[in-house]
């Protein structure tokens, strides 16, 4: 079921936020704003913030933002639907769901409900269901309780060929939007279900949508292999979702560090066992993506994947993308043979904590590693796995950290410290290599879209586009393009507001973050919208009242920046271009383009200066 765009608007558009988030959490009057100590990880000190004119909260600290709905949905654990479906209740907005498709939204929106009636459907099959009988008890055997199946929504596929396919059938969902995600397939008989006789680990997006499935048979001797997984699909990418985020991301917060396990069950049996932040990465080698999910959370990640070669292997290359985030990394090793599920179940939770505590850093565990494989048994071998070891070191953000590192290597192997120095600044200015973009000249116009470091200019844009100010969002889009910027989050946050605009609407951090269906952009979103800005110097030095004209007068300064800014590093390119020309027909194009655009900056100097005069004497 789906509620209308215009109607979740209207909800929206009578609430106040204030209101809303003050019933769970005690605010305080803080200038235009109101703060508070943030209820989704501890803190000494508010970092959370309530903006009553942008109708949006976010937390400085911990980097979650949003709306009213996107309060309640990470405060209560509910959907979106149900966010909305309370804030209509607390404004006296009757609300009636509707089935229908009325585009990208309302499709991406049958997708979830697919998934929800699916995994209902396998819940129910396994907790009261004759069928499920055997599967209660291959997982009672294993040391899940009933609790526990309830907690992660564990089910089971009954071992029929369209069970499945004719409840879907029978709810009036799209069968072929079932098959897209992976639950049913299709053959020259019709559709049938595709997870039969499995137990079925639903897999939650980080804010509790089901998004996918794992079905695992039971016995060694079933037909087919051990897992039966959803495919990527328009609501699910394997690469950005670790199992059991959404269960352990506030013991994560409060913790401060995750625990990275490799398989689904090693999730639900230390979970049940106490350990409760704890991820899987799901049966794949973890992806910066998850690594980047995981540092919204968490400063430190401890890795504890399988003791085999595949195992150790999956280790070592998870290390160094975890460092690229930023994140402190530790590895767990259990006894030769056990695996978290195991451990926890046949040894308790206290047995497996004190194995946690042994973590060791992760250049002591690559250093166990080399030497178990032999690495260091000759001068060539052993130079060769140091520089192996220093590699990393090179991610390490903290300069005490990486000496600290640095030393213990150089104890370790008897070597000088100034030469580990020395070859982890080769290593760094590798690294600086392979990741800086290759050199290409400017074209006039369009950009190329970059991930590099967003400039202030574009930066400053996108912020006055979400302020709510209609003659600054008129006057950017008068003069800019969201093609033209370069960075492409930014871009993409441009392509939103654009968007709104050329329809007749306002684009604020309240209307776009719900529906960006992107965890970095909304977050990039919500710290642009800047709700600690104090506008009243700025008020004071113009003599109004009225922060829409700081805004517009922002605008018009911004994009002179903007297109001057772009115009000056045209020239710098062109001035490049002149200094390696030898051709006479070149230098004298090149100052001709040269001459041209010194007479284009100062043009656009002068336009800008002229229309700022102008409306400073119509106020």
């Amino acid at each position: 079921m789906r509620i209308p765009e215009e109607k979740i608007d209207e909800i929206r558009n009578a609430a106040d936020i204030v209101d809303v988030v003050s019933k769970y959490v005690p605010l305080k009057k803080a200038g235009a704003n109101f703060k508070a100590l943030c209820p989704f990880h501890h803190e000494k000190t508010p970092s959370f913030v309530v903006s009553p004119q942008k109708q949006i909260f976010n937390c400085f600290s911990c980097h979650i933002g949003g709306n009213v709905f996107k309060f309640l949905m990470e405060f209560n654990k509910v959907s979106f639907v149900e966010a909305v479906k309370e804030v209509a209740d607390e404004v006296g907005i009757p609300l009636e769901l509707e089935r229908g498709d009325s585009g990208r939204e309302s499709e991406r929106e049958q997708f979830y409900e697919i998934n929800v009636e699916a995994a209902r459907f396998y819940s129910d099959a396994l907790l009261k269901g004759d069928e499920g009988k055997a599967a209660r008890e291959y997982l009672e055997g294993r040391g899940v309780p009933t609790r526990i199946m309830r907690v992660f929504g564990l089910g089971y596929a009954p071992d029929e060929w369209r069970a499945l396919t004719e409840r879907l059938d029978k709810r009036g969902h799209d069968l072929e939007k079932a098959a897209t995600l992976g639950l049913i397939g299709k053959n020259d008989r019709g559709y049938y279900d595709k997870m039969r006789g499995r137990i079925v680990f639903p897999i939650f997006s980080t804010n509790g949508r089901v998004v996918a499935f794992a079905g695992r048979a039971t016995k060694a001797d079933d037909r087919g292999p051990k897992y039966v997984n959803s495919p990527e699909n328009p609501i699910y990418h394997k690469s950005s979702v670790l199992y059991g985020m959404f269960h352990a991301k506030e013991e994560i917060r409060k913790a401060d560090s995750a625990l990275a396990v490799e398989g689904y069950m090693d999730v639900v049996a230390l979970w049940k066992s106490g350990v409760k932040n704890v991820v899987a990465v799901s049966g794949t080698a973890l992806t910066e993506d998850q690594a980047r999910l995981l540092s919204r959370f968490a400063k430190s990640v401890k890795l504890l994947f399988d003791a085999d070669s595949a195992g150790v292997r999956a280790a070592m290359r998870s290390v160094e993308i975890l460092l690229r985030e930023g994140l402190s990394v530790r590895v767990v090793s259990l006894p030769e043979g056990e695996d978290p599920d195991s451990f926890v179940n046949e040894r308790g939770a206290e047995a497996f904590r004190k194995e946690e505590e042994n973590a060791r850093n992760f250049f002591e565990f690559m250093a166990g590693v080399y030497e178990k494989e032999g690495r260091f048994a000759d001068p060539d071998s052993l130079a060769e796995a140091v520089r192996e070891l220093v590699k990393p070191v090179a991610f390490v953000n903290d300069d005490l950290k990486r000496a600290a590192i640095i030393k213990a290597i150089a104890e370790r192997f008897g070597l000088r410290e100034r030469l580990l120095e020395s070859e982890l600044e080769k290593t760094t200015r590798s690294t600086r290599r392979e990741r800086r973009p290759p050199e290409k000249q400017p074209t006039r116009g369009k950009s190329e879209p970059t991930d590099a470091k967003p400039s202030p200019r574009e930066r400053d844009l996108v912020k006055i586009l979400y302020e709510g100010e209609r003659r600054a969002l008129d006057f950017v889009f008068d003069r800019v393009q969201p093609d033209e910027f370069r960075h492409s989050a930014l871009r993409a946050l441009a392509a939103e507001a654009y968007g709104i605009w050329r329809e007749g609407g306002l684009p604020t951090p309240s209307n776009v973050g719900e529906r960006l269906h992107n965890e970095e952009l909304e977050r990039m979103l919500y710290d642009l919208a800047e709700m600690n800005y104090d506008y009243s110097e700025a008020l004071d030095a113009m003599g109004t009242v009225n922060r829409d004209d700081v805004v517009y007068f922002e605008a018009i300064d911004t994009v002179k920046r903007f297109k001057v800014d772009r115009l000056d590093k045209e020239r710098s390119a062109l001035a490049a271009e002149l200094a390696n020309a030898f051709e006479t027909d070149d230098q004298r194009r090149i100052l001709q383009e040269l001459a041209v655009m010194d007479r284009e900056k100062k043009i656009a100097e002068e336009e800008f200066e002229a229309i700022k005069e102008r409306a400073r004497n119509a106020e």
